[in-house]
């Protein structure tokens, strides 16, 4: 059971559930804008951003689009008749790991998080799009950069080790 929207795929879920009635089957997320109701919290959709085919959380976390059925959206679902019929999925998100999952930065719509295995985590909620995506590339780019230094270091202790054996 959902029981917060946290990000694009929790949104995605909450609005691929069943409609309870006709009527609420030929709504749109113009319809929903003051907000999505989940486990006693309301999630408000941003006005300007949101649309009959899009769907943005007011405070930039999450943001899904409409896949029409038989229109394959690159998602990761869990069959091929999921994939097929018409849903709701991520609008734009972005990930890139190093070192097994050792640390990353992934960006869901506005939202850019950075994070490694030992626990640290920063989140930025960026203004627009545009800036969390120009802040993914940066902080990628870095962590890119960060990772092959290190991994040329440690290239050089083996060596050395090897040499005393």
């Amino acid at each position: 059971m959902i029981s917060s929207i946290y990000d694009s795929a929790t949104l995605a879920a909450v609005l691929n559930a069943e409609p309870l009635t006709a009527a609420d089957a030929k709504e749109t997320p113009r319809d929903w804008v003051d907000g999505i109701w989940v486990a006693g919290e309301v999630y408000p959709l941003d006005p300007k951003a949101t649309t009959d085919t899009l769907a943005v959380l007011a405070n930039g976390t999450a943001a899904v689009t409409w896949s029409p059925k038989g229109e394959y959206c690159g998602g990761g679902h869990r069959t091929a008749v999921e994939s097929q019929a018409g849903h709701w999925c991520a609008a734009d998100t972005d990930s890139v790991t190093f070192g097994d999952d050792v640390r990353g930065v992934t960006r869901d719509w506005r939202q850019v998080t950075v994070w490694d295995a030992n626990g640290y985590t920063e989140t930025i909620v960026h203004d627009t799009l545009d800036e969390a995506k120009e802040a993914f590339g940066r902080e990628s780019a870095e962590m890119s950069r960060e990772w092959e230094e290190q991994e040329a270091l440690m290239g050089d202790e083996e060596t050395a080790d090897s040499l005393l054996y």
